[in-house]
């Protein structure tokens, strides 16, 4: 059985956990609503352009523009860019 000390320590590092969790939420959203007003205004993009704009890594990106795909957004239209069809 955990120390009344162990169940604090336990508890504190969720409540971190969670905090970070959201933190890290907010800075996914924040990403997103740039990428979208940015494609508002670029039709065509390539992965270049979003990782200079968002200054995020290529494989951030990669999930980005997957995430896009899937619902609908984007669609690869060759072999490094991607079109907005759904804005």
């Amino acid at each position: 059985m955990q120390s009344l000390p162990s169940k604090k320590i336990v508890e504190l590092k969720k409540n971190d956990m969670e905090k970070k969790f959201d933190s890290f939420q907010v800075v996914i959203f924040q990403i997103f609503f740039l990428v979208y007003e940015y494609l508002l205004k670029h039709p065509f993009v390539e992965s270049e352009d979003i990782k200079n704009l968002a200054s995020v890594s290529k494989p951030t990106v990669n999930k980005l523009f997957e995430n896009l795909m899937d619902m609908e957004i984007l669609e690869l239209v060759e072999d490094k860019k991607v079109q907005t069809i759904c804005i």
